[in-house]
């Protein structure tokens, strides 16, 4: 039950953290709002496309791993 440092705020946060000492949390959560706004608002206009929801979903999943990835391995 003890947490960990493995999930993509934290990863972010670290790499800028490294980079960038200042104002580090303030930047990830820039990063991620900007990343998932445009998710939410193709979600928002498009609510009553199922075909294109499942698409964008698909699209976050595979982006959110990709980027996880990168950010994991860079700052291993």
């Amino acid at each position: 039950m003890q947490p960990d440092s493995l999930h993509l705020h934290t990863l972010i946060f670290t790499y800028l953290q490294r980079r960038h000492s200042t104002s580090a949390n303030a930047k990830t959560s820039l990063i991620i709002t900007l990343c998932v706004m445009p998710f939410m608002l193709i979600s928002i206009l498009c609510y009553r496309d199922t075909p294109i929801l499942i698409a964008i979903s698909i699209c976050f999943i595979i982006l959110y791993t990709l980027a996880y990835r990168l950010i994991k391995t860079s700052i291993a």
